[in-house]
């Protein structure tokens, strides 16, 4: 079989999408992802293919990155740098929210069960309290409040603020008592993404919520789930609306692409990314050099 020709790129640091659009042409099928894969010689490309297949990209998104390199300057022991440079850019990061004076900002947590939420929600609501900002905790989970305290009680024997609301009407109640809170964190109960019935009625309540205020609905994913698991996640909880993307659990996977794809395909962009349970930490915003890391060795520096 021909060794498929490769189009160069006129620009030194071209850009690649997880969803397929990249300078020049690519293949069509996955046998042809697999043969151009295949017929890597250059040592640099090769290293780069062989590390993103092991944190779990998917043979397009390795295609692309590596028929992105060849049409660029990067070879040998710099294909490393120019790899990370394309796949830095490669996936949406949702941008901070703007701070509007005297209005109340919303941030609603929604996942299935065991995805982190909490654990995220906690983690947030710590980091903005520290910062001094004046914060509303509420739960529209019942098992939310004593979920959360246990959390928090295992790190230091202290809780957050938190309120047990029934809807939205209720949380609205709750926002005018405390109506020097900056920051609204809610949080929701875990449902199954087969639970349509409890998805359409949370739907409705965030529908609510967003009539109260500036809202962002965070979708939080393992990255330990699988691409059918993942991609059934995106698929159900796509009737919520989410304006970013939390993935969580990076210290428990070192294929972190698998998830990361999906979001991107989803054009779900990055609010934050959680690798461990402390709340006190493991809460950081994806960036280039972050991203790059998770998709060249499979975790945060």
């Amino acid at each position: 079989m021909k060794r498929q020709s490769v189009k160069k790129s006129r620009t030194n640091e071209p850009s690649v999408s997880p969803g397929g659009s990249t300078r020049g042409r690519l293949p069509k099928t996955r046998d042809d992802y697999a043969d151009v894969l295949d017929l890597l010689r250059e040592p640099g490309a090769c290293d780069v293919r062989d590390r993103l297949l092991e944190h779990g990209a998917s043979l397009r998104l390795t295609a692309s990155v590596v028929r992105t390199l060849a049409g660029s300057r990067y070879r040998g022991a710099y294909a490393i740098d120019g790899a990370a440079k394309i796949l830095g850019r490669a996936f949406p990061v949702l941008p901070a929210p703007k701070r509007k004076p005297k209005e109340q900002t919303f941030f609603v947590f929604t996942g299935p069960t065991g995805s982190g939420k909490t654990t995220t929600f906690a983690k947030l609501a710590r980091r903005l309290i520290e910062n001094g900002r004046k914060v509303l905790c509420a739960s529209l989970d019942t098992a939310g409040p004593s979920r959360l305290r246990a959390i928090d009680a295992d790190v230091d024997r202290t809780e957050l603020p938190i309120l047990s609301v029934r809807d939205a009407a209720d949380l609205a109640k709750q926002c005018r008592r405390n109506a020097a809170a900056e920051v609204v964190l809610v949080d929701t109960p875990g449902l199954s993404p087969r639970d349509e019935a409890g998805l359409d009625q949370l739907a409705a309540e965030i529908d609510r919520i967003g009539e109260l205020g500036a809202t962002e609905v965070y979708l939080v994913v393992p990255a330990t789930k699988s691409a059918g698991a993942a991609e059934l996640v995106a698929d159900a909880y796509g009737r919520l609306a989410p304006s970013g993307g939390v993935l969580t659990k990076l210290d428990e996977t070192d294929e972190p692409l698998v998830v990361l794809e999906e979001l991107s395909r989803r054009k779900l962009p990055l609010a934050f990314l959680c690798d461990g349970p402390d709340i006190r930490a493991h809460l950081t915003r994806p960036n280039e050099d972050r991203l790059a890391d998770l998709a060249l060795r499979g975790r945060l520096a």
